[in-house]
């Protein structure tokens, strides 16, 4: 859910890719790079016992990243086009929905110096691939807390519904 929702902010709508988010490639590909990062974390000893037992995870995530890149690489690109034509996206709703990509590209373009697809790749990336992570252990633990404070979960409750019902 959070990878989900991370993906939506800082991708905005990415039904144009539906080959690569419907069949869960994203998600597998994000997977494989969290288990290549935990597990090197936690390995104690030296590179050539890695490289031993653990190749083949490492490759897997070296293949995911650079699906993951590329997929960002693409997204980058047709919004930088649509940005040059003045062209709105077809994943804004209007004036205030707008992607992080998109508001990387309408701040950080001068003119004199436009910030670097490779740069904007690298943002997205660790924004899904760090976010999406410590979002969920961030969800979960909270979830847990309301679970064992009824009272609290009571007077969140009441303040969600308060705000959607007075913008809805």
């Amino acid at each position: 859910l959070t990878l989900r929702i991370i993906i939506r902010v800082a991708l905005g709508d990415v039904s144009m890719l539906d080959e690569y988010f419907q069949d869960n490639s994203l998600y597998t590909d994000a997977k494989n790079i969290f288990d290549f990062m935990i597990e090197r974390s936690l390995f104690p000893l030296g590179q050539f016992l890695w490289k031993l037992f653990y190749s083949k995870l490492e490759s897997d995530a070296v293949k995911s990243y650079n699906n993951l890149t590329r997929v960002v690489a693409r997204i980058v690109e047709m919004e930088r086009e649509n940005s040059r034509n003045n062209v709105n996206s077809v994943d804004s709703a209007g004036d205030n929905t707008k992607s992080y990509i998109q508001i990387l590209l309408r701040e950080c373009s001068t003119g004199e110096e436009d910030i670097s697809n490779a740069e904007i790749v690298s943002n997205i990336s660790t924004l899904l691939l760090a976010g999406s992570e410590t979002t969920s252990v961030s969800v979960t633990w909270t979830m847990f807390y309301l679970s064992q404070h009824p009272e609290v979960l009571k007077e969140a409750r009441a303040e969600v519904s308060a705000y959607f019902n007075k913008t809805g």
